[in-house]
């Protein structure tokens, strides 16, 4: 956006840029291994983190495009147990939902269980 001040025959040019907010990088940290064993409960876990501020606020997480839960982020962590998935693959997706400093972001995995 331009901003053109004239008076008093000045012209002076303000140039404005960015959103106000800072970009954020979702990590999954846990599970290890894309490989699930059948039947066993899967503790899924992220880190969203930017380079100025810790980020505040929750992650939604996904499986399959079904919310599983929603965690508040604790020193930029968040982490949800998932009862036993079905055999196949699964896609998660963990969605950060921002606050005033930090943009939305997201990331996504696909497990297999076997």
């Amino acid at each position: 956006m331009n901003l053109i001040d004239n008076t008093l025959n000045a012209v002076n040019k303000i140039t404005l840029r960015g959103s106000g907010v800072a970009p954020v990088k979702v990590s999954f940290t846990s599970p290890a291994s894309s490989q699930i064993a059948s039947g066993s409960a899967v503790s899924i876990s992220v880190n969203v983190s930017a380079t100025d501020a810790t980020p505040r606020g929750n992650v939604r997480f996904t499986v399959d495009g079904k919310v599983a839960g929603q965690v508040t982020l604790s020193s930029g962590n968040a982490s949800l147990t998932v009862a036993s998935l079905t055999s196949g693959t699964h896609q998660v997706v963990a969605a950060y939902g921002g606050d005033p400093q930090h943009a939305p972001a997201t990331a996504s995995r696909t497990l297999t269980v076997q």
